[in-house]
């Protein structure tokens, strides 16, 4: 929607910045205005389905499930012409480059970042949950029966979340089959003594088979994709590849649109600059 160019424009230039391909990066828009922008600034978009998008800070009722929606048959739609995608919302902040081409040759079907809690009653069950808003897809059968069970609960919901959907099929109906005990006493976790809603949360990577759609499964280790809450206190390593900052202190009292420029701002600044309090993978 056009409310969000801004931050369209600097996440696709924080990617050239790292060494991406402009071929590589498509910016997904909804909203005819916003191509018309990002045209004129000669940025890669492509033009969805229009839904209704406010020109205001205020969400039209049901537009966040449109939206999950419209990204799912986008993903859906690219996977069948045979096109392997990485899904990434534009507040994730880019530190180095990492060819596509490594998740290609890592040879998994689909591969997730970590986030928080959220859905907390599946997180409270499982021990992590994984984020809708960074994901690998390969453009393989067994992906796009994953992508498809994903759409029919959409459907069914009346309030639809792709990653409440994600991580509820992963829990319940994916059965999956995973190469370690993730509730082993030694399971790696993180504990940030200066921030309670980071404590006790999966760190390594790790991988297994859904017995219903046989494909394989990756999640990156939280050190390599972070979902940091909270101001930066404690940097992730230099092996960082991408991070989403959120609930960042110092933007608290800024719109929806400038705290995301300001959050970009700081977590380059503060962990990819100086590293300060940068922590080391077995922290």
């Amino acid at each position: 929607m056009c409310l969000f160019v801004p931050i369209a424009k600097r996440w696709y230039y924080r990617l050239l910045e790292v060494g991406c391909a402009p071929d590589d990066i498509v910016i997904v828009c909804l909203n005819p205005t916003a191509v018309d922008e990002l045209n004129r600034e000669n940025i890669t978009s492509v033009e969805e389905d229009f839904i209704e998008s406010p020109e205001r800070k205020r969400f039209v009722l049901g537009f966040f499930r449109q939206l999950m929606m419209k990204r799912l048959q986008f993903a859906i739609k690219k996977m069948r012409a045979g096109v392997s995608i990485l899904l990434t919302d534009i507040d994730n902040i880019f530190m180095r480059h990492v060819p596509l081409s490594e998740f290609w040759d890592e040879s998994y079907d689909v591969i997730h970042a970590y986030e928080g809690r959220f859905p907390v009653p599946v997180f409270e069950k499982m021990g992590f949950v994984v984020c809708g808003g960074r994901q690998w897809f390969r453009a393989t059968k067994g992906s796009i029966l994953f992508l498809e069970m994903v759409m029919k609960y959409c459907q069914n919901e009346q309030k639809c979340n792709d990653q409440i959907a994600f991580n509820q099929l992963m829990l319940n109906d994916l059965q999956m089959q995973w190469d370690k005990d993730l509730y082993r006493s030694d399971a790696p976790r993180v504990n940030l003594p200066a921030n309670e809603e980071m404590h006790g949360l999966m760190t390594e990577s790790v991988t297994g088979r859904s017995l219903v759609t046989n494909h394989t499964v990756k999640i990156w280790s939280r050190d390599f994709a972070t979902r940091w809450m909270g101001d930066p206190e404690y940097c992730p390593s230099s092996n960082n590849w991408v991070a989403m900052p959120t609930k960042m202190q110092s933007t608290a009292k800024l719109g929806k649109v400038e705290s995301k420029l300001k959050s970009f701002d700081a977590w380059i600044g503060f962990c990819g600059t100086d590293g300060t309090k940068r922590r080391t993978n077995s922290t």
